[in-house]
């Protein structure tokens, strides 16, 4: 599993309506690829959702398979792939605030439900490990704060591993939650290469800012040396210049020196703007380097 590693808890807010715990769930996931359903623990809990509560792998598994459970005539009314989509919900009897609220795929993690049902659950519905529950608990979360197999947390992994990194309750991390967990070696494992990771990441961040800016460097004084020479230049030019309009009024009576000499500094004159060209161009490339 170490391939994969590279919210501030917000407190549930009460919500009296299975409607708005539906749309409380919709905000906890990233994206849905489908419509996420809810029901009422108390009045229409669904078949899969309490055969995973009573442990019963056989069933559940010929219910993913079929649509049928043991014993069963006919196929559910409800289908696999909505009900490892539907929302479970408590409601407190007398104020109608939320207690609970979880998917399928959370409980199965919390009763240490078989690899094999983990998986069929996340294949039927793969965007449930990006969901949280009511106390903003992903599967990998509660994985780990339950001490599953490794293979379980391996496949939670490779399915979402920016969960990795992800805050439950109380600002918790997944491997915050396996520190707290049955199986502390494991958080403290996965913690110290996690962090050792992170080091080696700003390690070489930071060299390649040095040699990045190091080369940056350079070319800032190339272009500073380059710039030099152009003003030099210019300097020259304007030296030439007035010694050719001085020539010039002391050959007034020779039209054809006045002429070359007129040439002479029309020549010189676009050399001067082309340096003046050149030394703007130099001024822009040094600001941006700078």
């Amino acid at each position: 599993m170490w391939e994969y590693f590279g919210f501030t808890e917000t407190p549930a807010e009460p919500r009296r309506t299975a409607h708005n715990a539906l749309d409380d769930k919709l905000e906890n996931c990233q994206t849905m690829e489908d419509e996420a359903l809810e029901c009422d623990y108390e009045v229409d809990c669904t078949n899969l959702y309490q055969y995973i509560e009573n442990e019963n792998w056989t069933a559940i598994t010929k219910f993913i398979d079929t649509g049928y459970w043991p014993g069963s005539f006919w196929a559910d009314a409800s289908p696999p792939h909505d009900q490892v989509r539907t929302w479970v919900t408590r409601f407190d009897s007398s104020t109608g605030d939320v207690r609970w609220s979880q998917l399928p795929l959370h409980l199965a993690i919390v009763v240490h439900a078989p690899y094999e049902v983990i998986g069929s659950l996340i294949e039927l519905y793969p965007q449930a490990v990006r969901c949280t529950d009511d106390q903003h608990m992903l599967p990998l979360h509660l994985a780990m704060r339950h001490g599953a197999p490794d293979s379980v947390v391996d496949l939670l992994l490779a399915a979402f591993p920016e969960g990795v990194n992800a805050k439950g309750k109380n600002d918790r991390t997944p491997i915050d939650c396996a520190i707290h967990g049955p199986n502390k070696i494991r958080g403290r494992i996965l913690g110290t290469f996690v962090e050792r990771t992170k080091a080696k990441a700003t390690k070489s961040i930071t060299n390649s800012y040095t040699r990045e800016i190091a080369m940056l460097q350079e070319q800032l004084n190339e272009r500073e040396n380059e710039l030099g020479d152009v003003k030099s230049k210019l300097s020259a030019l304007d030296t030439a210049r007035e010694a050719l309009q001085l020539e010039l009024g002391q050959s007034t009576s020779k039209q054809q020196e006045q002429s070359s000499v007129q040439a002479k500094i029309a020549a010189l004159e676009a050399e001067k703007a082309k340096a003046l060209e050149d030394e703007k161009t130099l001024f822009g490339e040094i600001a941006s380097i700078r």
